[in-house]
């Protein structure tokens, strides 16, 4: 929130397990990234469609805080 405004663009180079895609679109911001393993790809794209936040014993759905995240 204090390095993009809504709707720019955020860069990810290691998607990984997909945490910066997930907040990226949970605060309005488009993003690319990159992952060349096939597992970790599916798994971001389940979290995505999902929108789940955290990963293991808390898979509600996010909830912005009054504080705005």
């Amino acid at each position: 929130m204090y390095s993009s405004e809504e709707s720019d663009v955020v860069l990810d180079p290691f998607l990984g397990s997909g945490q910066v895609a997930v907040v990226s679109k949970m605060f309005n911001r488009q993003f690319i990234g990159f992952e060349t393993v096939k597992n970790y790809y599916d798994f971001v794209l389940k979290r995505l469609e999902s929108e789940q936040y955290r990963i293991g014993g808390d898979n509600r759905k996010h909830r912005q805080s009054p504080l705005g995240f």
